[in-house]
């Protein structure tokens, strides 16, 4: 089995969505990239992700609950958001 790690410091209006064509993408990290009020995701997207790292971002309520669609999601990091 293969693993893909990208980290990564971004900027961009959906910078979460980015990343969603890299179908085997299992661990996602975009910590301090003053991420908020952008998150936007589909069920279908990021179908083996099972670690998101989006610790210190400005991420809204919103934003949190959006990340509720991600079905493989099994480890949020969140730290100082």
């Amino acid at each position: 089995m293969i693993f893909l790690v990208i980290v990564i410091y971004l900027s961009f209006l959906n910078p979460v969505a980015a990343f969603s064509k890299f179908s085997a993408l299992q661990e996602l990290e975009l910590p301090l990239n003053n991420i908020c009020n952008s998150i936007k995701v589909q069920p279908d997207m990021f179908e083996c992700l099972m670690t998101l790292d989006l610790s210190y971002n400005r991420l809204s309520g919103d934003d949190i609950l959006a990340l509720g669609l991600l079905r493989s999601l099994r480890t949020l990091h969140l730290t100082g958001t």
